[in-house]
């Protein structure tokens, strides 16, 4: 496999589990690969998803004594063609390079063999790991944006907390009605672009990632900026642009009542300030639709699979088998499974229900291809719009994205 490919896996991949079907018995010994991220220093979570995978193991060959899973972990310098590979970990936002280099097999075919019967995950989800007709990855775990908020701040305030569908333009009413150093942290930051952007069908850069003219320069896009910098002129207090570093401090502090935050946030959150947090949906704008930017973990079977029907059966037991390690699991990630959902008790609990729901408005960020994630120069001129006049926001967003598409010619040349 390309070095390329490897390097941009995600590494928080964690298990999806479910109460559905059994898995499939193996009728001759087999041995089979399972890649994984190794674990490291810069993130803390990582020691503790192996740990887990590593328990899972033995628990699948426990109830499948002739499949033998070994665990190989990524160093970058994986051949595709010759190495031993069958599970690979992998993200729905890769999905079109996974289908251009034909790295994985077309899933269904298989799950249709096994059991036959519908996989217990929302079509919406499906769709975004599907290439061409091809199901290349089943989407396990995901881990959406909410609003999470302090209730004690919101009642001090007088404030009914939020509920249902809300726009943007209600959320910056509140966030200035609890002004007083309790309001919001919103970051400056071009997923933040993207994922107001997504209300409004629009993204940083148009689906094949080609150009970004018509896209970072878009009405759409002028009225996100446009709305960021008014946000952040609210509050005399946000004189420079602040990230989700200094979200999180200020949440975790008590000294606002809303940020951005996702089920591992929620999780770390609750360990500081305990159960005064409430969780509330993502807001759109005004005329707009609901939309969650959300990139979805899940696992593959390699092409050049020796075992792929074993491989199923693997990937079968960490997805849509309930064990003892499913409640660990669900701390870390919201579960793309129904039945899951109601056996963990993701579908009752206040905070992960929320959160969960915004499966059913999940949209692929296509942003994430854009040079503005990548390139630090381009990134540095978005940082330039931050307070700009509305006036020159046109002009230049225009320029943004002449910048963008000619890092995008660069790349594509290989200079």
């Amino acid at each position: 496999m390309k070095k390329s490919l490897f390097t941009v896996i995600l590494f928080t991949m964690i298990f999806s589990l479910s109460a559905c079907n059994e898995p499939m018995k193996a009728k001759e010994p087999a041995t089979i690969h399972l890649l994984l991220p190794k674990p490291n220093g810069y993130d803390s979570g990582g020691y503790l998803r192996d740990d887990l995978f590593k328990k899972a193991v033995p628990a699948f060959q426990k109830i499948n004594p002739l499949i033998t899973v070994v665990i190989d972990y990524i160093t970058g310098e994986e051949n595709y063609e010759t190495d031993p590979l069958d599970v690979i970990p992998y993200n729905t936002l890769l999905i079109n390079e996974v289908q251009k280099e034909e790295i994985f097999l077309d899933l269904k075919p298989l799950q249709q063999k096994a059991d036959n019967k519908e996989l217990d995950i929302n079509k919406n989800i499906l769709d975004l790991a599907t290439s061409n007709g091809k199901l290349l990855i089943i989407p396990s775990s995901a881990n959406p944006l909410v609003i999470l908020y302090n209730k004690d701040l919101y009642k001090k305030a007088g404030i009914p907390f939020p509920q249902g569908n809300w726009t943007w333009e209600q959320f910056r009413e509140v966030s200035k009605k609890i002004k007083d150093n309790h309001g919001s942290v919103i970051p400056y930051d071009p997923y933040i672009m993207e994922l107001l952007m997504s209300s409004t069908g629009k993204s940083l850069i148009s689906p094949d990632a080609d150009t970004s003219i018509g896209y970072l320069d878009s009405p759409e896009a002028i009225r996100s900026i446009q709305w960021l910098n008014d946000y952040y002129k609210d509050d005399e207090s946000k004189t420079v642009p602040l990230n989700f570093t200094d979200a999180y401090i200020r949440f975790s502090t008590e000294q606002v009542a809303m940020i951005l935050g996702s089920i591992d946030s929620y999780t770390l959150l609750k360990q500081k300030i305990g159960d005064k947090i409430g969780a509330a949906p993502l807001p759109y704008f005004e005329g707009g639709m609901r939309a969650n930017p959300i990139s979805f973990d899940g696992y593959g079977i390699s092409k050049n699979s020796k075992h792929p029907e074993e491989s199923w059966a693997f990937i079968q037991y960490l997805t849509l088998t309930n064990h003892e390690n499913a409640i660990s699991f669900s701390n870390f990630n919201i579960t793309t499974s129904a039945s899951v959902a109601k056996g963990i008790h993701q579908d009752t609990d206040p905070i992960k229900s929320v959160i969960a729901d915004e499966l059913n408005y999940a949209v692929l960020p296509s942003g994430f291809r854009s040079p503005l994630y990548s390139n630090p120069k381009i990134n540095n001129q978005f940082q330039e719009l931050f307070n700009l006049d509305d006036k020159e926001l046109p002009e230049k967003l225009h320029e943004l994205a002449l910048s963008a598409d000619e890092e995008l010619k660069r790349v594509v040349k290989g200079d």
